[in-house]
Formats: C-alpha cells, sequence, structure tokens
C-alpha cells in the first residue's frame, strides 16, 4: 500500500485557503464600510423625514419602503444625504433602508420603522398664553402640552398664510428679535413634537405689532395732545443697602406702616427687610429656606413677593414659591400661616397681589390659576372670579391688585395691558387702557396702588413709568416721562403714605422715596 503523502508548507507561504479567507473579509469589510447609515427616520408634518451618513464619492442614494405584509420597494432616488415620503397613509407603519450600488451590487443600510399616526388624541396644539414687546424683542408664552418634547414656532407678515419657521423651544416661551420692524404687525402660529417626531397641527394665530412706526410717532405727535397734570415730586433718598450691608436683589413689594417704618421685600434674597423713615436699616424678616412647600418651617421664605400691612400694623407677606400667605406683627414675630386651597385640577396659590380688608378678609390674584379671589381671614374662598382668557372678566396672570375704601377692586393685566375694575362681590364694572407707547397706554403694567388724593397710580416695568388714573379710568398725570430731571428703572411695588412716594426699581435693586409737592 502507498505510504501517505505530507506536503510540507513553508512559513513563509500563505496556504491558498487562508488567501481565500482573507478575500472574502476583505471584501465584506468594504462592503459593510461602503454601506450607508440610516440614522433616523421621523413623521413630521405629514411626511416621513429620512437621514443617513453621506458616503464619500457616492452620487445616488436609492430608498426602499415595505408595507406590512409586503415587500420592500423603491420610492425614490436622491443625490443628497436625506429624502421625505410625502406618500405616507395615517396610522400605517412603514419600514425604511437605504441602498448604493456598487459593484453592480446594491448594498443596504439597515432598517428604519414609522408608524403614522391616525389621530394625535390628547396631544393637541398649543394655547397661546400672550404676546408682549419689552425692550425691542417680542416674547411669546403658551401653555406647556402634555407629552411634548418641543415646539416650533412659526411667523408670518399675512394673517392666515405664509408662515415660516423662524426657531423651535424646548420650554413654553420663546424671544423673537429677529429682522423686527417698527410699525409692522406679525401673525405667529406654534406646533409641539413629541418623542416619536409627531407634530401637532398649527395652534390658533395670535398677532402683535412691533411698536409704532416713524410716520405713526408723528402722527401721534401731530394729534390732539392729552393735557397731563403736573406731579411735583423732589427726590429724597434711595434705599439700596439691607442686612450687613448687602445689597438688595430685585426686590418686589413695598409698604409702610402707621409708625412710618418701611418694609419691602428682598424676593431672591428670600427675606423682607425693615427700614426706618429715614431709610435706614433696622433689621429683616425670615431667611431662604429650601424643601417643599407642604412642609416647610414658619417665618422662612422662597420668594416673598407681595406686602400688605393692616390695620393692626401686622405684616401679611405672599411668598410666590412655598405658595401661602404668612403674618408677622410689626417686629417680625410670626404669627400665623394661611394657606388657600385653589381647588381641584388648579394650580396652587400665587398671590401676586394681596390685599386685607378691615374685617380682616383677604382679596388677592390667584396669578396661576387666571383669577381674583376673596377668602377669610383663615384662607377659605367666598368668592372667585375669572378665567384664563382676554375678554372682559378674564385674565392672563393677573399681577397687582388694589382696593378702595368703597370697595372697588383694581387689577392688573400685564400681558392684556389693561386695568380691570370689579366688585368685591366678582361683579364686572370698567376696563381701561391698551397696548401703546402715549400716555393712557401700557407696555408691560405690574403694581397699583392710590394716592392720598384718590388717583389710581400704575406701574410699568417696560415704558419704566408711573402714570396716575382717575377711579373711571381717565389719565391724568405721568412719572419718569422724558421730560423729568430723573427716570425709573423697571418700577413695580408703588406706595404712597404722609406725602411721599416709595417706588420698588426691580431690576436696580433700590426703592427710591420722594416729596410729593412743590
Amino acid at each position: 500500500m502507498p505510504k501517505d503523502r505530507h506536503v510540507k508548507v513553508s512559513p513563509k507561504t500563505p496556504s491558498l485557503f487562508l488567501v481565500t479567507i482573507l478575500l472574502i473579509l476583505g471584501a465584506a469589510m468594504v462592503a459593510q464600510a461602503a454601506a450607508p447609515n440610516l440614522m433616523a427616520a421621523f413623521f413630521v408634518k405629514g411626511k416621513v423625514g429620512l437621514k443617513w451618513s453621506s458616503i464619500e464619492g457616492v452620487t445616488e442614494y436609492l430608498v426602499y419602503r415595505q408595507e406590512k405584509g409586503g415587500d420592500f420597494q423603491k420610492i425614490g432616488t436622491t443625490g443628497e444625504d436625506r429624502y421625505f415620503d410625502t406618500e405616507v397613509s395615517a396610522g400605517s407603519t412603514y419600514i425604511y433602508k437605504v441602498a448604493i450600488v456598487e459593484g453592480g451590487s446594491e448594498v443596504f443600510s439597515g432598517v428604519k420603522s414609522v408608524t403614522i399616526p391616525g389621530d394625535v388624541g390628547g396631544f393637541k396644539a398649543p394655547t397661546w398664553v400672550g404676546i408682549r414687546m419689552d425692550q425691542d424683542k417680542l416674547f411669546l408664552n403658551w401653555d406647556a402640552v402634555p407629552g411634548a418634547m418641543a415646539y416650533n414656532i412659526w411667523r408670518s407678515e399675512t394673517s392666515g398664510s405664509g408662515y415660516e419657521n423662524i426657531g423651535n423651544a424646548q420650554g413654553s416661551r420663546f424671544v423673537d428679535k429677529a429682522g423686527l420692524v417698527k410699525g409692522d404687525t406679525y401673525y405667529y402660529v406654534l406646533t409641539a413634537m413629541n418623542s416619536e417626531f409627531d407634530e401637532t397641527p398649527y395652534s390658533e394665530e395670535r398677532s402683535h405689532k412691533y411698536g409704532m412706526s416713524l410716520e405713526e410717532q408723528e402722527l401721534a405727535e401731530s394729534g390732539p395732545k392729552i393735557e397731563l397734570t403736573p406731579y411735583p415730586l423732589t427726590f429724597k433718598f434711595d434705599i439700596t443697602d439691607a442686612l450687613d450691608g448687602e445689597g438688595m436683589n430685585q426686590p418686589g413689594d413695598v409698604f409702610v406702616n402707621s409708625q412710618g417704618l418701611i418694609y419691602v421685600t428682598d424676593v431672591l434674597n428670600a427675606t423682607v427687610h425693615c427700614f426706618d423713615s429715614a431709610g435706614k436699616y433696622k433689621f429683616s424678616i425670615g431667611q431662604k429656606i429650601e424643601g417643599s412647600p407642604s412642609n416647610l418651617p414658619n417665618g422662612g421664605f422662597i420668594a416673598p413677593f407681595t406686602l400688605f400691612i393692616d390695620g393692626k400694623d401686622q405684616v401679611y407677606v405672599s411668598d410666590i414659591k412655598r405658595n401661602d400667605i404668612q403674618v408677622f406683627n410689626s417686629e417680625g414675630k410670626f404669627l400665623r400661616r394661611i394657606q388657600v386651597d385653589t381647588g381641584p385640577e388648579m394650580n396652587p396659590l400665587r398671590a401676586n397681589g394681596l390685599h386685607v380688608l378691615d374685617d380682616g378678609s383677604l382679596v388677592m390674584t390667584d396669578t396661576g390659576n387666571h383669577r381674583f379671589l376673596v377668602t377669610t381671614a383663615d384662607g377659605r374662598i367666598t368668592m372667585s372670579k375669572g378665567e384664563k382668557g382676554v375678554e372682559t372678566g378674564q385674565f392672563i396672570f393677573p399681577d397687582e391688585l388694589t382696593v378702595t375704601p368703597d370697595g372697588r377692586v383694581f387689577i392688573v393685566g400685564p400681558i392684556t395691558c389693561r386695568i380691570q375694575e370689579f366688585k368685591l362681590d366678582g361683579t364686572f364694572v370698567n376696563t381701561f387702557g391698551s397696548v401703546g407707547e402715549s400716555a393712557g397706554h401700557f407696555g408691560r403694567p405690574k403694581g397699583i396702588t392710590t394716592d392720598e388724593t384718590g388717583l389710581i397710580w400704575v406701574s410699568d416695568g417696560m415704558s419704566h413709568m408711573l402714570q396716575g388714573f382717575t377711579l373711571e379710568g381717565e389719565v391724568k398725570s405721568a412719572l419718569s416721562t422724558a421730560d423729568d430731571d430723573w427716570q425709573f428703572t423697571t418700577p413695580r411695588g408703588v406706595f404712597f403714605k404722609d406725602g411721599q412716594l416709595f417706588v420698588v426699581q426691580r431690576l436696580a435693586n433700590k426703592v427710591a422715596v420722594f416729596d410729593v409737592g412743590p
């Protein structure tokens, strides 16, 4: 029998088998490297968008789609690294892949699937809060949409059509400052997108006129003049320093008690300061605390905002972050805490405006719920008036309020730029003011009070003015105009007492004190 034959292979000579394996692996690696990488497939505005990584030297990509139970069909070609499929049906699921042609064969990407919503159900278009102009910008606000991941903002110069996307936001706020022209009106709609990139239809349209054109300013100046009554003031001093000489950080409100002590909410420092009648610091009430609003120690603050002092010199402090009202004596000793149950499915209390009646009842704005309330001394609601909206009797985040001795309630609308008057039982009486730059109009009204002659004074954080009105809404005086020797900076809280005017200037971190009269 023949002997077995053995073949000796030199270690320097690769076997045919090894060479074959290497060639196969190399070809596979080349094919894998050349395959497109389909990175995303998403449904937006009625079409499916596909995005893949581009490959150097490739000039044409083939797009394939498979419907349920069917085979992949080529639906288009493109030289770009993206493709939009517009032929889609509600409720259908599509699977996509992309290919290139190499060596006469198609090399495919991986697959991505997209389900086209038949009905977005509870995922609705955003609801507007409002648009306002401030410092040459337009601020857009809307209510957050449950399930929304982001929002698209669309703008047109024509009502009802021609919307162009000008940006997006993850929160419910957007600042438009690009290409705005004074005197022009801009029309906005919003859409929301969820994590599946489903996008809602357009929201309702909202418009806003961006300031006054030069022609409108000239026309206003040439028209009938409103004769304003001079309101002479003499600057006395500024209150700037508080505890240990530290400055205040965005104060919110000011009130003076029967002994002439001046109380100021220092919002971002989370305390209330007391000064003597000459503006000298005396003491502070409370300190900054952290924790859940439902389990906080008495006497501490998160964001003390609004003040009221009753006939017993008790100091009422509304905290818009701990959602309550705390009461202290004139020396700063804690007396009690007032909590208001705003009701089921309502936001927690945020009393931007506060007034205490002689019988201890409280009148307050429930800002987060777009209404105002009357409560008992312990916070039980006895009257609620208002809802979100722009019609009479409705509010969009009402701010401060004031109550006259005969029970007339005047409430500031910072978004709608108006003052509304009500009776204590919630009956609507009157409204005055609108958006504008001339006397009797507002840019961003904030604070409100009455002086010792019966005029209503409204502070405006955008025009940096105070305007005085009769109880019927006729403008009579204006302070911090271009003709005055001094100017306010973002005024909010305002108070008159014993022939003096006290004005909180939030962003200037001070309270200005004036003598009223010649």
